[in-house]
């Protein structure tokens, strides 16, 4: 961002002090957008829920933090107004504050691609969020619109670049850690007996790794294969020995999921809506 010019080309090009303070510009110019979002809400006296139709101790934050889609209009409208303008009462360029509309938008719009970050009936595809935004720049300062927009349509250029990139890394990635779980749970073999520390150790490893790289695929292929709690009795009752469920596939990759599942970070389980007992009875 800070040389789009010499834009890096290799996974290890250097990050130094320019490229750190641009990073941190941007990331401020966002901030105060947000800032100036909430702070517009707040002068338009936009309440958050009737307190008095919510039972407060049951609900939840989504549930909380949900107002009419033109109160949200309104806050983005008077937020790019207060961005704009502060930014220009504190001497700073103002072009660096519609810049800042747009990192935050574009940052919002990847994780709405992503599945991150849901579009609902208040918060309305950011997209169209940027659309409003821009439109309204215009109709406020005129003839001085297109030298505010110079820096954000600038970057707003190299960032699509950018999401483009990322996306197909996303993808490839994917892939490559669905592919590896499939041959994990396909070809791993599980028994009653004593296990094996070293083997288990370094699959928990590699597990670790693709949960970095891509967590939905692994995440995808654990769901697919862990038996719910009937399912799983019927397998054990169907065995006639011991010999027989290890050569079960249903069982086998059960097994190998479960133990997955139970050494992966707190937000996998969430997301597999499993729970496992630890000591003192709780889980």
């Amino acid at each position: 961002m800070a040389s789009p010019v010499r834009a890096p080309l290799v996974e290890d090009w250097p990050v130094g002090p320019r490229e750190t303070k641009t990073a941190e510009n941007f990331a401020t110019s966002a901030e105060r957008f947000v800032i100036a979002h909430e702070v517009g809400h707040i002068l338009h006296k936009h309440l958050i829920t009737d307190s008095a139709k919510v039972d407060l101790a049951k609900a939840s934050l989504a549930e909380l933090d949900k107002r009419p889609v033109e109160q949200e209009i309104e806050a983005d409208v008077s937020g790019t107004f207060i961005s704009i303008e502060s930014m220009d009462k504190d001497g700073i360029d103002p072009r660096a504050a519609v810049t800042g509309i747009y990192f935050f938008l574009r940052a919002v719009q990847l994780g709405e691609l992503v599945g991150a970050i849901e579009v609902d009936e208040a918060h309305r595809p950011a997209e169209e969020r940027l659309n409003i935004c821009d439109h309204v720049i215009g109709g406020r300062y005129g003839s001085h619109a297109p030298v505010l927009r110079q820096w954000a349509r600038s970057s707003d250029e190299l960032l699509e670049r950018f999401a483009r990139a990322a996306l197909k890394e996303r993808d490839r990635r994917r892939l490559v850690a669905a592919a590896r779980m499939d041959e994990v749970l396909r070809t791993t073999t599980w028994s009653m007996g004593q296990r094996d520390i070293a083997r288990d150790t370094a699959l928990l490893k590699e597990m670790q790794s693709l949960m970095s790289h891509s967590p939905s695929a692994v995440v995808e292929a654990l769901a697919a294969n862990l038996c719910d709690a009937d399912t799983y009795r019927q397998v054990l009752q169907s065995a006639s020995s011991v010999e027989a469920l290890e050569r079960d596939d249903r069982w086998r990759r059960h097994q190998i999921a479960h133990f997955i599942a139970r050494y992966a970070p707190v937000p996998v389980k969430q997301c597999l809506g499993v729970r496992f007992p630890i000591m003192g009875g709780q889980a």
